[in-house]
Parts: structure tokens; C-alpha cells; sequence
């Protein structure tokens, strides 16, 4: 059955859905909370003799742009065949932007009339739609307006040394002077403490465990996130200052020299120092996905997940006050979730198996003597070349430097053309001195490797954490797969080394 189409001035029934809205806290308290505009709506509709349905509330949402309950309360009228009237308390509660416009345009496409209590424009006329369009890009004008003075004042407070906006966990607000910054008496002892639990080397899961003891409930992402804010050691940081320190004028909670030292630590956990990247580049791990150098986790780099092939993370948990350790791996779907004791346990079981048997010491030293002669060999027939090419490089310095003693070079190319050449010196440098002394201990190496070979397993457990990664990688050069089928944890072997595979 075709809908009757009826304007606006001879609908019989006027039935209305009423929206109401307000943006903000601060707006309830300026006389344009729901309940007012829920009065004044009531109000117009009786003296209007129009039935308001339902009442569709937006509470601390924006007009500048139409949120979920704006689109919702839109659907909602246009699917209700009773429901002929949107009314509203003031068009700029309705929208404040031109997506405003276009909703106001779909609604009368259906026969559904946009009214304001306070703007009582005639929805029948091209005038009146006119109106009521150009009161809603008023209201935008009127918001873009109040939103450049608002960062005008911000960046005027940010360059004072105030902070106006939200303040992180442990700070509070003078309520009578807002733009001036306590420290929570609560909040704030509990921040320090946990400032100085991590300076200690306290974990953060065991740091955020003491603090919900003491009744402040933290997860371990977010205590990260306020320990790397430089706002408790007294500095902000906004885009509004180019992202620039800005030295504060609220109390710190925190002293510079423990928050750095806290922060470097972190910095040093995450990314690794540049002593633990010149370690990857020696083993040619793929700095792409390594990302952090983990005591806990030392077979992280070397274990693999069975099902995608990605290498394993690690994580911790605490439960009854003590820290379990975990590999996983991150892929969704794979589910790969394994205690860190238990593979510990299992990779020492592989590694018993490439420990040198002591009867077969003097076989695998033979073995072992002739490839590292064949190495050196190979290492001493290179020796005249690399020499002559440290002449050559050698005689290049001279000329560069006399080519700058004459003029000939500017600054800038002499240093650049130095630095380049004193590099490729000390590298051919290196290689000359490992060739000769390779030449000089072919036994004491064969020596060394037999000893070391024979306690593999305790070689291993006493290394540090980077000459760990170092014999692991050596051992195993493409890592491990983990395989847990049946319920078993064992191991698959990608590429051993040849000499272990000697020994095995």
C-alpha cells in the first residue's frame, strides 16, 4: 500500500520521537542537561499538540560528528512508521556538521519532520529547510570557532609550563584553581613506590601484583606506559610544543636521574644496547623481528613455532606471588602456549646429545685437526693478497693526506675520504691478524673446541646471555621447530652445525 504523503501543517496525528543530547559534564551543569531539555521538549509538544513516543538519549557524545547513537536513533525513526517528527530542544543538538544537513534531508525524504523548540522554522518551505541548514553550519562555525581559542589558551598554558590536560595516575586537580597540580596523597605515594620497586629491578607483573595488594589495581601495559611519562620527573611533552621537553611547573612525584636510569634500563630491555646488536650482526640473526634481549628467555631467538614457522615470544605471569615463564607464539590461531622450565629442560636433553664422549676424544681431535687446518689453509693462501691490498690502502691514506696538505681537497672530502680509508684498514687489519693466529694455534684451537665440547651442557648454563645466543645459533644455525604432538614437547632439528653432527 503507497504511504500518504502529508506536510508538515496538516498531519493529524503528530507523533514525535524526541532526541536529546549532551556532549559534556560541564553542559549538564549550564542548564542543558537531559532533564531540561527533556521539559522543554514536553513543553512545545503540548502546546503543539504533538505525542512524543520516545525519548532517544545521548549522553557525553559529540554533535561535531555523528556518533553510534546518533546513527541508531536515525535508523530507528526511519524503520518507525508512527513516528513523523524529530524533535529537538536546539538544532544544534541535533548536529553540529554537514553530515547534519543530510540526515535532516533523508528524514523529510520520508516524511519526517526535523523540529526545533527554539527555532521554529516551516519544514513545508524551501525556506524554512533553508534555516534550519544554515543553523546547523552555524553552530559548526560557532564549535570550529570555540575549538581554535580552546588551543590558543592550550598552547598559551603548555608554553607556561601548565598541563591542561588529562593528568596521569597519581596526580589530582585543585579544585578551586584547575590549571594547578597536586600529587595524590593515595595515588601519588603508591607511583613513587612503584618508580623505586623498578629502579630495584622489581618485574612490572610483580610490581602491579604489590600495588593491587595495596588497593591500587594496574595492569602491567599500563604501568609501562606512565613509568616511560616523563610528566612524573617534572618535564611535558605535546605536539602542540613540536613535541619538544617542556620544563613543568606541577610537583614530581619522581626524581630525573631515577626516571632516565629507570627508562634506559627499559630502553636497553627492549630494543637491546649496541653491544647485544654488534652480537646479532656477528650471528646473522635477522634484526627485523628481534626485538628484545631477555635473560628469561634465552631460547626465544632459537625456537620455532610448528605451525607458521615464526620464532617464539616470551611472556610472564604471576600467580600466588611468584613469576612463571612462558614461550608463545604470536600468530592468531596457532595457540602455541609452552612452560619455559619445560623447554629449558628438553633443549638440555638435546644438547646432552652433542657432548663429546670421552672415548672418543682422540678420533673426533683428528677429525677435528684436519678441518682446522683446512681452514687455515685456506685463510693462509689469502694472506700475500690481504697484505698487499693493506699496501695499497696504506699508500691511499698518504695520498689523501697530501692531496689536503696541497689544496687539492676541501674539509669535508678529506675527512669522509680518511674515515672510509682507515675503516677498510682496520677490517683487512682484523682479517690478517685472525688469518695469522689461526696460522700460529691450529692445536690450541683443536684443543679449545675438544675441552669446550666436553662440557657442553654446563658451557651453555654458565655463558651470559649474549655468548648463549652465540653457541645456540652456532650450534643450531636456522633454530628449532617445536613439536607437540601427542601431547610430547620435543624438538626438530632445522640445520646443525658439521661438527656437532660429528659428534652425534
Amino acid at each position: 500500500m503507497k504511504k500518504v504523503i502529508t506536510p508538515y501543517k496538516d498531519l493529524v496525528e503528530k507523533v514525535a520521537g524526541a532526541f536529546i543530547r549532551v556532549s559534556s559534564y560541564g553542559q549538564e551543569d549550564k542548564g542543558s542537561s537531559l532533564e531540561t531539555q527533556k521539559d522543554m521538549c514536553r513543553k512545545f509538544a503540548a502546546q503543539n499538540n504533538i505525542r512524543i513516543k520516545k525519548f532517544f538519549c545521548d549522553t557525553h557524545e559529540s554533535a561535531k560528528t555523528p556518533g553510534e547513537y546518533f546513527k541508531n536513533m536515525i535508523e530507528e525513526a526511519l524503520k518507525d512508521d508512527e513516528i513523523n517528527i524529530i524533535l529537538v530542544q536546539n538544532l544544534d543538538r541535533f548536529s553540529r556538521n554537514v553530515e547534519g544537513i543530510v540526515a535532516r534531508e533523508i528524514l523529510k525524504a520520508n516524511w519526517k519532520y526535523l523540529i526545533s523548540t527554539t527555532q521554529q522554522f516551516d519544514p513545508d518551505t524551501p525556506e524554512g529547510d533553508l534555516m534550519s541548514d544554515i543553523s546547523i553550519l552555524f553552530a559548526k562555525y560557532n564549535n570550529d570557532v570555540r575549538q581554535c581559542k580552546t588551543l590558543f589558551g592550550q598552547h598559551g598554558q603548555l608554553g607556561r609550563g601548565e598541563w591542561p590536560y588529562r593528568i596521569p595516575c597519581g596526580y589530582v586537580r585543585n579544585p578551586s584553581k584547575r590549571q594547578e597540580i597536586w600529587i595524590d596523597n593515595f595515588k601519588g605515594n603508591l607511583m613513587k613506590q612503584a618508580f623505586l620497586w623498578r629502579a630495584e629491578g622489581v618485574q612490572q607483573v610483580v610490581i602491579c601484583e604489590r600495588l593491587k595488594a595495596l588497593g591500587l589495581n594496574m595492569q602491567p601495559k599500563h604501568l609501562s606506559k606512565l613509568l616511560k611519562n616523563p610528566f612524573y620527573c617534572g618535564w611535558i611533552i605535546h605536539r602542540n610544543l613540536d613535541n619538544m621537553p617542556k620544563k613543568g611547573i606541577h610537583p614530581t612525584i619522581i626524581d630525573e636521574e631515577t626516571f632516565f636510569a629507570i627508562n634506559e634500563e627499559m630502553r636497553h630491555r627492549i630494543y637491546g644496547t649496541p653491544e647485544e646488536w654488534n652480537y646479532l650482526d656477528e650471528i646473522g640473526a635477522n634484526k627485523d623481528r628481534v626485538t628484545k634481549m631477555e635473560p628469561e628467555y634465552p631460547l626465544k631467538r632459537l625456537l620455532h613455532c610448528p605451525q607458521c614457522g615464526k620464532a617464539l615470544t616470551g611472556y610472564a605471569t604471576v600467580r600466588l606471588s611468584k613469576v612463571h615463564h612462558y614461550y608463545k607464539c604470536n600468530t592468531k590461531g596457532c595457540c602455541l602456549n609452552l612452560n619455559a622450565d619445560d623447554l629449558h629442560q628438553k633443549f638440555n636433553k638435546l644438547i646432552s646429545q652433542y657432548q663429546l664422549n670421552p672415548k672418543f676424544i682422540p678420533l673426533f681431535k683428528k677429525i677435528l685437526s684436519n678441518e682446522v687446518r683446512t681452514r687455515i689453509g685456506e685463510l693462509a693462501q689469502n694472506l700475500p693478497q690481504l697484505r698487499k691490498r693493506y699496501s695499497e690502502l696504506e699508500q691511499q691514506k698518504k695520498n689523501v693526506q697530501l692531496n689536503y696538505a696541497k689544496g687539492k681537497i676541501n674539509e669535508d672530502i678529506y675527512q669522509e675520504a680518511l674515515s672510509q680509508v682507515e675503516c677498510n684498514l682496520k677490517i683487512l687489519d682484523e682479517q690478517i691478524y685472525t688469518a695469522e693466529q689461526a696460522e700460529r694455534e691450529s692445536e690450541e684451537i683443536t684443543q679449545y673446541v675438544v675441552e669446550k665440547s666436553k662440557n657442553l651442557i654446563d658451557l651453555i648454563r654458565q655463558a651470559d646471555y649474549k655468548d648463549r645466543l652465540r653457541l645456540q645459533t652456532h650450534i643450531f644455525p636456522e633454530g628449532l621447530i617445536v613439536d607437540t604432538n601427542e601431547g610430547l614437547i620435543t624438538y626438530k632439528i632445522k640445520k646443525l652445525c658439521p661438527i656437532y653432527k660429528k659428534i652425534a
